[in-house]
Protein backbone atom coordinates (compact mmCIF):
# COMPACT_ATOMS: atom_id res chain seq x y z
CA UNK A 1 0.00 0.00 0.00
CA UNK A 2 1.35 3.43 -0.98
CA UNK A 3 2.02 5.90 1.81
CA UNK A 4 2.63 9.55 0.91
CA UNK A 5 4.16 10.12 4.34
CA UNK A 6 6.60 7.24 3.83
CA UNK A 7 7.49 8.52 0.34
CA UNK A 8 8.17 12.02 1.70
CA UNK A 9 10.30 10.65 4.52
CA UNK A 10 12.18 8.49 2.03
CA UNK A 11 13.03 11.51 -0.14
CA UNK A 12 14.09 13.62 2.83
CA UNK A 13 16.26 10.74 4.12
CA UNK A 14 17.82 10.36 0.67
CA UNK A 15 18.70 14.04 0.42
CA UNK A 16 20.07 14.06 3.95
CA UNK A 17 22.25 11.03 3.24
CA UNK A 18 23.46 12.54 -0.04
CA UNK A 19 24.44 15.85 1.53
CA UNK A 20 26.16 14.14 4.47
CA UNK A 21 28.22 12.06 2.03
CA UNK A 22 29.02 15.14 -0.08
CA UNK A 23 30.18 17.18 2.92
CA UNK A 24 32.26 14.28 4.25
CA UNK A 25 33.93 13.70 0.86
CA UNK A 26 34.46 17.43 0.42
CA UNK A 27 36.23 17.63 3.76
CA UNK A 28 38.53 14.74 2.90
CA UNK A 29 39.37 15.56 -0.68
CA UNK A 30 40.04 19.30 -0.79
CA UNK A 31 42.46 21.74 0.70
CA UNK A 32 40.49 24.96 0.99
CA UNK A 33 41.79 28.23 -0.29
CA UNK A 34 40.25 31.71 -0.74
CA UNK A 35 39.83 33.32 -4.13
CA UNK A 36 42.48 36.02 -4.29
CA UNK A 37 42.47 39.27 -6.22
CA UNK A 38 44.79 37.83 -8.86
CA UNK A 39 42.68 34.69 -9.25
CA UNK A 40 41.44 34.31 -12.83
CA UNK A 41 37.73 33.58 -13.00
CA UNK A 42 36.77 31.13 -15.74
CA UNK A 43 33.42 30.54 -17.35
CA UNK A 44 32.05 27.03 -17.22
CA UNK A 45 29.01 25.72 -19.06
CA UNK A 46 27.30 22.37 -19.32
CA UNK A 47 24.90 21.74 -22.17
CA UNK A 48 23.84 18.46 -20.57
CA UNK A 49 23.05 20.09 -17.23
CA UNK A 50 21.82 23.30 -18.90
CA UNK A 51 23.73 25.97 -16.96
CA UNK A 52 26.72 28.29 -17.04
CA UNK A 53 28.65 29.79 -14.15
CA UNK A 54 31.90 31.61 -13.47
CA UNK A 55 34.35 30.00 -11.04
CA UNK A 56 37.67 31.28 -9.63
CA UNK A 57 39.93 28.97 -11.60
CA UNK A 58 39.82 25.84 -13.75
CA UNK A 59 37.09 23.51 -12.48
CA UNK A 60 37.66 19.78 -12.00
CA UNK A 61 34.71 17.60 -13.06
CA UNK A 62 33.50 14.46 -11.33
CA UNK A 63 30.41 12.32 -11.97
CA UNK A 64 29.11 9.63 -9.68
CA UNK A 65 25.97 7.69 -8.89
CA UNK A 66 24.84 8.22 -5.30
CA UNK A 67 22.88 5.34 -3.76
CA UNK A 68 19.70 6.67 -2.14
CA UNK A 69 16.36 5.29 -0.96
CA UNK A 70 15.02 6.56 -4.31
CA UNK A 71 17.56 4.50 -6.19
CA UNK A 72 20.79 5.78 -7.74
CA UNK A 73 20.95 9.54 -8.31
CA UNK A 74 23.53 10.79 -10.78
CA UNK A 75 25.57 13.70 -9.42
CA UNK A 76 27.74 15.99 -11.55
CA UNK A 77 30.23 18.12 -9.64
CA UNK A 78 32.63 20.86 -10.68
CA UNK A 79 35.13 22.01 -8.05
CA UNK A 80 37.75 24.70 -7.67
CA UNK A 81 39.95 25.05 -4.62
CA UNK A 82 41.75 28.36 -4.52
CA UNK A 83 45.16 29.31 -3.15
CA UNK A 84 43.84 31.49 -0.34
CA UNK A 85 41.48 29.16 1.59
CA UNK A 86 38.07 28.50 -0.04
CA UNK A 87 36.48 25.70 -2.00
CA UNK A 88 33.89 26.41 -4.73
CA UNK A 89 31.48 23.72 -5.95
CA UNK A 90 28.75 23.62 -8.58
CA UNK A 91 26.72 20.43 -8.43
CA UNK A 92 23.68 19.03 -10.21
CA UNK A 93 21.43 16.11 -9.39
CA UNK A 94 18.58 14.77 -11.51
CA UNK A 95 15.65 13.44 -9.45
CA UNK A 96 12.74 11.26 -10.59
CA UNK A 97 9.82 13.47 -11.62
CA UNK A 98 7.35 11.27 -9.73
CA UNK A 99 9.13 11.88 -6.43
CA UNK A 100 9.31 15.64 -6.91
CA UNK A 101 5.61 15.64 -7.78
CA UNK A 102 4.86 13.73 -4.55
CA UNK A 103 6.89 15.87 -2.16
CA UNK A 104 6.86 19.24 -3.94
CA UNK A 105 9.66 21.76 -4.36
CA UNK A 106 9.46 23.23 -0.85
CA UNK A 107 9.83 19.89 0.85
CA UNK A 108 12.68 18.87 -1.45
CA UNK A 109 14.59 22.10 -0.69
CA UNK A 110 13.91 21.67 3.04
CA UNK A 111 15.29 18.14 2.86
CA UNK A 112 18.43 19.31 1.08
CA UNK A 113 18.94 22.02 3.69
CA UNK A 114 18.39 19.65 6.62
CA UNK A 115 20.71 17.10 5.05
CA UNK A 116 23.45 19.70 4.71
CA UNK A 117 23.08 20.80 8.31
CA UNK A 118 23.04 17.28 9.71
CA UNK A 119 23.25 17.05 13.47
CA UNK A 120 26.41 19.16 13.79
CA UNK A 121 25.61 22.13 11.57
CA UNK A 122 24.24 25.45 12.75
CA UNK A 123 21.99 27.50 10.48
CA UNK A 124 23.21 31.10 10.37
CA UNK A 125 20.74 32.40 7.78
CA UNK A 126 18.39 31.32 5.04
CA UNK A 127 16.20 33.03 2.48
CA UNK A 128 13.87 31.87 -0.22
CA UNK A 129 14.90 32.88 -3.74
CA UNK A 130 13.37 32.70 -7.18
CA UNK A 131 15.49 32.46 -10.33
CA UNK A 132 13.65 32.74 -13.64
CA UNK A 133 10.48 31.50 -11.91
CA UNK A 134 12.13 28.50 -10.24
CA UNK A 135 12.25 28.08 -6.44
CA UNK A 136 15.43 28.02 -4.44
CA UNK A 137 17.16 28.90 -1.19
CA UNK A 138 20.28 30.65 -0.07
CA UNK A 139 21.70 29.23 3.12
CA UNK A 140 24.65 30.10 5.31
CA UNK A 141 25.62 27.48 7.86
CA UNK A 142 28.49 26.79 10.21
CA UNK A 143 29.86 23.31 10.65
CA UNK A 144 32.95 22.50 12.69
CA UNK A 145 35.44 25.30 11.86
CA UNK A 146 33.97 26.07 8.44
CA UNK A 147 31.23 28.26 7.00
CA UNK A 148 29.19 27.04 4.04
CA UNK A 149 27.46 29.45 1.66
CA UNK A 150 24.90 27.43 -0.31
CA UNK A 151 22.50 28.28 -3.10
CA UNK A 152 19.95 25.61 -4.03
CA UNK A 153 17.78 25.92 -7.12
CA UNK A 154 15.20 23.39 -8.28
CA UNK A 155 14.48 23.53 -12.01
CA UNK A 156 11.85 20.94 -12.87
CA UNK A 157 13.59 17.71 -11.79
CA UNK A 158 17.15 19.04 -11.55
CA UNK A 159 18.61 20.38 -8.31
CA UNK A 160 21.46 22.85 -8.76
CA UNK A 161 23.75 23.40 -5.77
CA UNK A 162 26.36 26.12 -5.59
CA UNK A 163 28.56 25.87 -2.52
CA UNK A 164 31.44 27.91 -1.14
CA UNK A 165 33.31 26.57 1.90
CA UNK A 166 35.71 28.66 3.95
CA UNK A 167 37.27 28.62 7.40
CA UNK A 168 35.00 30.60 9.72
CA UNK A 169 37.86 32.97 10.58
CA UNK A 170 38.04 34.04 6.89
CA UNK A 171 34.29 34.40 6.27
CA UNK A 172 34.28 38.18 5.80
CA UNK A 173 37.04 37.95 3.17
CA UNK A 174 35.07 35.68 0.85
CA UNK A 175 31.68 37.44 0.71
CA UNK A 176 32.35 39.39 -2.55
CA UNK A 177 33.48 36.18 -4.26
CA UNK A 178 30.40 34.30 -3.05
CA UNK A 179 28.17 36.98 -4.57
CA UNK A 180 30.13 36.98 -7.83
CA UNK A 181 29.87 33.17 -8.01
CA UNK A 182 26.16 33.01 -7.19
CA UNK A 183 25.26 35.92 -9.50
CA UNK A 184 27.16 34.45 -12.44
CA UNK A 185 24.90 31.36 -12.56
CA UNK A 186 22.67 31.23 -15.66
CA UNK A 187 20.23 28.65 -16.94
CA UNK A 188 20.75 27.58 -20.55
CA UNK A 189 17.83 26.82 -22.80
Amino acid sequence: MFSLSRAKNSLVYSLQAFLKIFIFLWGISFVFSLASADQVWKDLSSKKDQFSVSMPGEAKFQSENIKTALGPIEAHEWTVDTEAGAGFVTMTNQYPAAHIAKVGPTRLLEGAQKGGLGSEGKLKSQKEINVEGYPGREIVMAKAKDVFFIRLLLVKTRLYQMIVVIEASKESLITPDVEKFFNSFKLLK
